[in-house]
C-alpha cells in the first residue's frame, strides 16, 4: 500500500495514508478586567480612600482621559474638595521619575522620593490591557512614610479555565496624578423659617406671662 504524505504550512495539516492530523497551537489566555479593592495598594499600613476601575486603554497618553475626568469631577466624584485641579505628577518607567514600582511583577514595592505637599493624589496602576486607579485622601506622611505595596489583580488577571484560579498581570507602569488647590465648605447653619420664630416669639411670651403671674401671688 502506496502511503501519500504531504504538510501545508499555516494550517498545519498532515495527511497520512487516509488519516487527516490537524495541529492546532493552543490559544494564549486572555486578559480579563479586575475589581479594584482598597487593600491593592497600601501606603505604609493605610490602604487607598477609594479606588475605581478596571478600566480598558491607557491611563495616561493622548487617548487618555483619566486626567480630564479628575478635573470634570468624573473620578472620584464628590470626595474631594471643590475646585480642586489635578495634574499628571509622574510615571514610573520615565528615567529619573520621583516615582517607582516594581515593574514587570504583578505584586510588588512603590515609593515616592519625596511627600506630596496637598497629601491628596491618584496612584493608577497600568497592566497590558486594563488601569485601575486608587485615590489616597489628606495623606499625613509623617505617619505613612513614602514606600507601600501593590498587587494588580484588581487591574486584570489571566483565568485557568480547568482549575479557576486567576493570576494578576504585571504591571506595566504606574502614574501618580496630583491635587492642588480646592476649598474646604464650611457647614451650613440651618435658618429657621418664619413660621418656626412665631412659634417660638409665642412659647416665649407665654413663658413671660406665665413668671409675672407667679411673681403677683406671691
Amino acid at each position: 500500500m502506496k502511503l501519500n504524505f504531504s504538510t501545508v504550512l499555516g494550517s498545519a495539516l498532515v495527511t497520512t495514508g487516509f488519516v487527516s492530523m490537524i495541529a492546532v497551537a493552543p490559544a494564549a489566555a486572555a486578559s480579563t478586567a479586575g475589581i479594584c479593592s482598597i487593600t491593592d495598594v497600601l501606603l505604609g499600613n493605610i490602604p487607598a480612600t477609594a479606588c475605581e476601575g478596571a478600566f480598558e486603554g491607557n491611563d495616561t497618553g493622548s487617548k487618555s482621559t483619566l486626567l480630564s475626568d479628575l478635573n470634570d469631577n468624573i473620578a472620584f466624584k464628590d470626595l474631594v474638595a471643590p475646585g480642586t485641579t489635578w495634574s499628571l505628577g509622574a510615571k514610573s518607567d520615565d528615567a529619573g521619575s520621583w516615582l517607582s514600582a516594581d515593574q514587570d511583577e504583578n505584586s510588588g514595592d512603590w515609593s515616592l522620593l519625596n511627600a506630596i505637599s496637598s497629601g491628596t493624589f491618584v496612584l493608577s496602576l497600568k497592566t497590558a490591557g486594563y488601569y485601575s486607579t486608587y485615590l489616597f485622601k489628606d495623606i499625613d506622611f509623617t505617619s505613612t512614610g513614602l514606600q507601600g505595596i501593590f498587587d494588580t489583580i484588581g487591574v486584570s488577571f489571566n483565568l485557568d479555565k480547568k482549575t479557576g484560579d486567576r493570576t494578576a498581570q504585571d504591571l506595566s507602569h504606574a502614574s501618580i496624578f496630583v491635587a492642588s488647590g480646592g476649598t474646604t465648605v464650611p457647614p451650613v447653619t440651618p435658618v429657621p423659617e418664619p413660621a418656626t420664630l412665631l412659634g417660638l416669639a409665642v412659647v416665649g411670651g407665654g413663658l413671660s406671662l406665665s413668671r409675672r403671674r407667679k411673681s403677683t401671688s406671691c
